[in-house]
């Protein structure tokens, strides 16, 4: 499928005010993963939280969070 981020952040809104704003932009429905490392992500709604596959800021990427878009992509895509 598509990968894509958000536009650069003109308004300095907080990570998740970027994200929620940009679903309801995107008419989003369950087919996206959301990846980041911004902690506060964790209080995303939980219909954008359960897309979420949180990093950490000082490792990055690892193989559990590859996993983890792997799962969710079976229980989102299909």
């Amino acid at each position: 499928k598509n990968l894509d981020t958000l536009p650069k952040n003109v308004h300095h809104i907080s990570r998740k005010d970027e994200i929620i704003t940009w679903a309801a932009l995107n008419h989003l429905h369950k087919d996206f993963v959301i990846i980041d490392d911004d902690s506060s992500l964790n209080g995303l709604p939980q219909y954008l939280k359960q897309h979420l596959v949180l990093t950490s800021s000082l490792i990055g990427l690892t193989e559990e969070n590859v996993k983890d878009v792997i799962q969710k992509k079976k229980l989102h895509f299909g």
